[in-house]
């Protein structure tokens, strides 16, 4: 679901959107009804209707579905999903024609604290020709970095406890790659880097 919240204004809380149907092959569309708190009941249509390369912002991203959503009118909304090694929105567009484009690439620009792993951060992001894992807890963690194709390039890279470990990435290309962080629990995190 979509926008769900408590209160009043635009919270879709009686009835959020759908963002997604499992499994989605590409050319199937879903039809599904929102509603917000002080609205009547709408209702959108949403397409994987594209599948291929992404280039925007000076990245190339592969392996990228688009989905479009109509909300009837003229009114269109494009999102691009990246879906190798793990599905992650890397950028929307507001097609409609009636209010402003929008961008989200959907990584942050400073430092990123790992969801899930929390006094882990990873920075910065985007990076050029090193990052680095600033972990203060007091267990250690593994890192693997893959890139948009889900090909491993670092497996097991050790991240002490206390530590603030530089990893070197100057060997890499431009584009979208995935840290993956491992504890001693078995508790792990993805997170999004980009290599500029």
């Amino acid at each position: 679901g979509n926008n769900i919240s408590a209160t009043g204004g635009s919270s879709y809380t009686p009835n959020p959107k759908q963002e997604m149907i499992f499994p989605w092959n590409y050319g199937v569309a879903f039809t599904d009804t929102y509603q917000c708190v002080s609205c009547g009941v709408s209702t959108f249509t949403r397409t994987y209707d594209g599948y291929g390369t992404l280039i925007v912002n000076g990245f190339t991203i592969t392996n990228v579905a688009r989905v479009t959503s109509y909300f009837g009118g003229t009114s269109y909304y494009y999102n691009y999903y990246a879906t190798s090694p793990v599905l992650a929105s890397i950028f929307s567009y507001d097609g409609s024609g009636t209010s402003s484009s929008f961008f989200d690439i959907g990584i942050t620009t400073d430092i990123q604290e790992i969801s899930g792993l929390t006094g882990i951060n990873l920075y910065p992001n985007p990076a050029q020709n090193n990052f680095k894992v600033n972990n203060v807890n007091s267990f250690d963690v593994k890192l693997e970095l893959r890139n948009i194709f889900g090909s491993l390039l670092m497996k097991n890279l050790l991240i002490s406890a206390n530590s603030n470990t530089s990893i070197d990435i100057s060997n890499l290309s431009k584009g979208l790659y995935f840290v993956s962080l491992t504890n001693e629990k078995g508790d792990s995190s993805i997170s999004k880097l980009i290599v500029e």
